[in-house]
């Protein structure tokens, strides 16, 4: 078709959960969502997110935190948020217990 002349880029591939341990990080306020994390990033319970903060003020509205240790495998990039807009999904990291029961 002559539509690209230059050499096609490398796909990577996707990170697959088999084993349903994805959380989710949602809004809980509308606002401008300011991540403090990286893709791909390991991330703690507990640990920020990021913030979402008034378009008006800059005043922090919600500081989203993880639920679980893991890795953030998606991360929102179009900062306008609204309640309930998902913010990041990670990929949990597997307890002791629940490789245990994968074995059976």
């Amino acid at each position: 078709m002559d539509i690209w002349d230059g050499d096609a880029p490398e796909v990577r591939e996707p990170t697959i959960s088999t084993d349903g341990s994805v959380s989710f990080v949602n809004a809980s306020e509308s606002g401008i969502f300011i991540p403090s994390v990286q893709h791909w990033q390991k991330v703690s319970r507990g640990q920020p997110i990021g913030d979402i903060v008034s378009p008006a003020t800059g005043e922090i509205l919600h500081r989203a935190v993880s639920e679980v240790d893991g890795m953030v495998f998606t991360l929102r990039e179009y900062p306008v948020v609204y309640a309930g807009s998902l913010l990041a999904r990670i990929l949990g990291e597997k307890l002791p217990t629940q490789e245990a029961d994968s074995h059976d």
